[in-house]
C-alpha cells in the first residue's frame, strides 16, 4: 500500500470500530510487476454483537479513476483552447478595427508635416507635434501587428475518429455545465461508424460555444420546461449536428450582424464566441448557419465532411 494513503486508512478502521461509522476509503497499492491499482474499500459494522463482525465490499476502480482525470485534462484543455482562441480573435479584431484609422492618422499628419514644411510655415512647434503624431500613430500599428503574429490561433491537429467517440466526448463535458444551469438536456443522435478526421479539441470548443449560447437563450424565456436539444445524425454529405434553443429566437437585425466580430445580442458578451465557432469549422472544411424555429427558438447547425474508408 501507498505509505501516503496508510494513515487515511488507519483512521477509518478506527472510528469504524470506535463509533461504528461507515468506512469508504480509496489507496493505491504497488503490485509485483510495478502496476498502480486504485482500490476502493467500503465497510460496515453488522449490529452490535461479539465480536463485532463487518461486510465490506473492495473494488479496483482505476480505469474509472483513469477516465475522471483524462476529463478533467479535456476540460483544462478546451478552456485553455478557449481563451487561446479568444485572444487571437481580439488581436484580430483589434488589428482590423484600429488599423484604419491609425492608417488616417499617419497620413494625415504626414500631410500636415509636409504643408508646415513650405517655404512659410506657420508654427515651427506644430511640425514637431505633427510629426510626433505620425510616429506614434506608425509604432501603435506595428505593435498591433507584432500582437497579431505572438497570439495566433495554433494550426488545427487533425486525427481521424470515429463519430460516436467524438459526440461522446463532448457530452460528457456538457453535462455538468448544462446540470449546472438547471436545464434539460435532450439529445436526437441517429449515427452508425462513420469516422470524421477532425481536432477533437476545436470541434469540441466550438460546440461548447454553441451549446452556451443556447443555454443563455433559454434564459430570456420564463418556461420552466424550456430545454436545449443536442442533434446529431449521418447525411449524404455527412455528419450533421446542431445545437437548438426554445429562446426567443434571433430577430431580422441581430441576423444580419450575427457573425461580425464585437457583435454580441448579451449585455455582456464580448462578440467573439461565434466567430471563433465559424473559423474553427471553417477550417474543418464545414460552414456554421442558423435557422429560427417556426414556434420559438434558434437552430444553430453545421455539417462535418465523413472520412472515407479509403
Amino acid at each position: 500500500m501507498s505509505a501516503e494513503d496508510r494513515p487515511s486508512l488507519e483512521r477509518a478502521c478506527a472510528q469504524l470500530v470506535v463509533t461504528g461509522a461507515s468506512m469508504d476509503v480509496c489507496y493505491r497499492v504497488q503490485l509485483p510487476d510495478g502496476q498502480i491499482k486504485q482500490l476502493r474499500v467500503v465497510v460496515q459494522l453488522l449490529g452490535d454483537a461479539k465480536p463485532q463482525r463487518v461486510i465490506g465490499v473492495l473494488q479496483d476502480c482505476t480505469q474509472s479513476m483513469l477516465a475522471e482525470r483524462n476529463l478533467h485534462a479535456s476540460q483544462d484543455r478546451l478552456q485553455t483552447l478557449g481563451r487561446l482562441t479568444l485572444l487571437g480573435e481580439v488581436a484580430s479584431g483589434l488589428a482590423h478595427e484600429l488599423n484604419q484609422p491609425l492608417a488616417a492618422i499617419a497620413t494625415f499628419a504626414q500631410a500636415g508635416e509636409r504643408l508646415l514644411a513650405l517655404p512659410q510655415p506657420r508654427l515651427e512647434k506644430a511640425q514637431q507635434v505633427f510629426k510626433e503624431v505620425s510616429q506614434q500613430a506608425l509604432r501603435a500599428g506595428d505593435i498591433i501587428r507584432r500582437m497579431r503574429s505572438l497570439i495566433k490561433r495554433r494550426a488545427a491537429h487533425f486525427e481521424v475518429i470515429e463519430a460516436g467517440a467524438l459526440i461522446k466526448g463532448f457530452l460528457l463535458m456538457a453535462e455538468p455545465m448544462v446540470d449546472a444551469q438547471h436545464v434539460q438536456l435532450r439529445t436526437r443522435i441517429e449515427i452508425g461508424e462513420q469516422r470524421v478526421a477532425v481536432d477533437v479539441a476545436q470541434i469540441h470548443q466550438a460546440l461548447m460555444i454553441l451549446l452556451q449560447n443556447a443555454l443563455e437563450a433559454v434564459k430570456a424565456v420564463s418556461d420552466a420546461q424550456a430545454q436545449v436539444t443536442f442533434i446529431v445524425s449521418s447525411e449524404e454529405q455527412g455528419l450533421y449536428i446542431a445545437v437548438e434553443d426554445q429562446g426567443p429566437g434571433i430577430d431580422a437585425e441581430a441576423a444580419a450582424q450575427i457573425f461580425r466580430p464585437f457583435f454580441s445580442t448579451k449585455e455582456n458578451g464580448t462578440g467573439l464566441g461565434l466567430v471563433s465557432a465559424r473559423n474553427i469549422l471553417e477550417a474543418h472544411g464545414s460552414r456554421l448557419d442558423f435557422t429560427n424555429l417556426p414556434e420559438h427558438g434558434c437552430r444553430f447547425w453545421f455539417v462535418l465532411p465523413v472520412k472515407s474508408s479509403a
